[in-house]
C-alpha cells in the first residue's frame, strides 16, 4: 500500500501495516468480487490523500499520451497511475519478472499490461479474470536484449584479468538471491568453494560471485574472508532502498558487466534465480541448489522446499532445463557434468526459454514500443 512511502522497514508501524495487509488479504481473498472491492477501497483511499492533487496537476499540465509503469509492484507508482486514469490518460504497466504474477497481487492496476510470453498472458487471465485478453500485449522482456549486442562484449582475457581471474581456468558464476528468498546464501557459497577444492589446483574452476543488486548487506564477508580465492564482482546499480526491487536502477555499466559475466563464465549456481535463464540464452548450464544447508538447522522460518513450491517453478518439471543439487555432496559431480558436457539439456534449455520469453528475444523493446503506440492509437480512435 502507498502508506509505506513514509514508513521505514523495521518499525512497529511497518510491521503493523504488514499484519493488517495480511489480515485483509485472508478476509478478502475468499472471492474475486471481494478482491475487486479491496482494490476499489485502496484506490479511493489514495485519491483522498493530499499528495494526490499534485499528481493530477502535473499530468494536467504535461498532457502525456500514455502513462507507462515499468514495474507493476511499485507502490510509489500507484497515485500517478490513478491520477492518469482519472484524467482519461491510458495507462500501461510491464510485468517486471517471471515470478511476479503468481507470488502476489499487483500494486499497480492499469488499463493495459505488457507481458513476457503466452504463458504469462495465461497466468494473468487465470489470476485476474476481470482483465480481458485484448488488454494484454505479449512483448517479451528487454532485460535479455543486451546479450545480442556485440558492443557490450569484452575479450575473455581482458575481462577476467581485470577481475583477477585466470583466463586459462574455468569460471563458475555464483549468483546471490535477496535475503528473503535465500537467507543462507553465504553457506551455499562456501559449500561451492569447498566442493571446488576437490579439483586439481592447476585446473580448478574459479568462483565469480555476483550478489543480487538489492542486497547491500555484509552477510557474505565472513565467507569471503575464509575463501579469498572467491572473486566478488559487484553489480553496478543505483540502490535507493535495500532489498526492494522497485527502488533499484541498473546502469549501462552493469549491463556490460552482466553480459561479460555470463559470456565468460562456464555455468551458474544459485537458488532458483532467473540467472539460469540468462545462461540458458547463452547456451550454458545452470545448477539449482535444492538442499537445506547445515546452517539452516534451527531456522523454523525458512526451508529450501518453500522456495521451489512457488507456482513459477511448476513448469521446470515439464522442460528439465537445469541440474539439481539435492545435497552439497553432489556438487563436485554436477560441476564436472557442466564442464565436460555443457551441451546436455541444451534442447530443454531452449524450449524453456521460448516458453517463458517471446522470441525473438532481441526485439522485445521494439515490441514494447509498438504496444504503447497501439494503445495510444486506440485512445485516439475512440475519441
Amino acid at each position: 500500500m502507498v502508506l509505506s512511502q513514509s514508513v521505514g522497514k523495521g518499525t512497529g508501524i511497518y510491521r503493523l501495516r504488514n499484519q493488517t495487509a495480511e489480515a485483509l488479504g485472508r478476509i478478502c481473498g475468499r472471492s474475486h468480487s471481494q478482491i475487486l472491492w479491496l482494490n476499489h477501497v485502496h484506490a479511493h483511499w489514495v485519491e483522498r490523500q493530499p499528495y494526490f492533487k499534485s499528481y493530477l496537476a502535473f499530468l494536467e499540465k504535461e498532457k502525456p499520451d500514455i502513462m507507462f509503469c515499468s514495474h507493476q509492484r511499485s507502490e510509489i507508482a500507484v497515485p500517478a497511475m490513478l491520477a492518469a486514469r482519472k484524467l482519461g490518460i491510458p495507462t500501461a504497466t510491464f510485468i517486471y519478472s517471471w515470478d511476479n504474477l503468481p507470488k502476489g497481487r499487483m500494486a499497480v492496476y492499469a488499463d493495459y499490461f505488457l507481458v513476457w510470453s503466452q504463458h504469462m498472458q495465461d497466468e494473468m487471465l487465470q489470476y485476474y479474470p476481470d482483465i480481458a485478453a485484448d488488454r494484454i500485449f505479449i512483448v517479451g522482456t528487454p532485460q535479455f536484449e543486451h546479450y545480442f549486442n556485440s558492443e557490450n562484449l569484452e575479450p575473455r582475457e581482458t575481462f577476467l584479468r581485470r577481475h583477477d581471474l585466470d583466463p586459462v581456468r574455468p569460471v563458475v558464476c555464483f549468483s546471490g538471491d535477496d535475503i528473503a528468498t535465500s537467507p543462507h546464501d553465504p553457506d551455499y557459497l562456501e559449500d561451492l568453494a569447498l566442493a571446488l577444492e576437490r579439483f586439481p589446483k592447476e585446473t580448478r574452476p574459479q568462483i565469480l560471485f555476483r550478489r543480487t543488486p538489492t542486497d547491500v548487506s555484509g552477510r557474505y564477508e565472513a565467507v569471503l574472508k575464509r575463501h579469498p580465492e572467491i572473486v566478488g564482482v559487484e553489480p553496478a546499480w543505483i540502490n535507493l532502498a535495500d532489498n526492494d526491487w522497485t527502488k533499484v536502477i541498473p546502469t549501462n555499466e552493469d549491463v556490460r558487466l552482466l553480459v561479460n559475466t555470463v559470456k565468460h563464465s562456464d555455468f551458474v549456481v544459485n537458488v532458483g534465480s532467473t540467472m539460469a535463464l540468462d545462461f540458458a540464452i547463452n547456451h550454458k548450464p545452470a545448477i539449482y541448489l535444492a538442499y537445506n544447508p547445515d546452517s539452516q538447522k534451527g531456522d523454523e522460518n525458512w526451508q529450501i522446499e518453500d522456495v521451489y513450491r512457488f507456482p513459477h517453478f511448476n513448469h521446470i518439471g515439464q522442460f528439465d532445463p537445469v541440474y539439481w543439487a539435492r545435497s552439497k555432496e553432489q556438487l563436485p559431480q554436477l560441476i564436472r557434468a557442466c564442464l565436460e558436457e555443457p551441451e546436455d539439456f541444451e534442447r530443454q534449455r531452449q524450449a524453456w526459454v521460448n516458453f517463458l520469453v517471446q522470441p525473438p528475444l532481441e526485439q522485445a523493446s521494439q515490441r514494447c514500443a509498438s504496444a504503447l503506440f497501439q494503445i495510444v492509437n486506440k485512445k485516439t480512435e475512440m475519441g
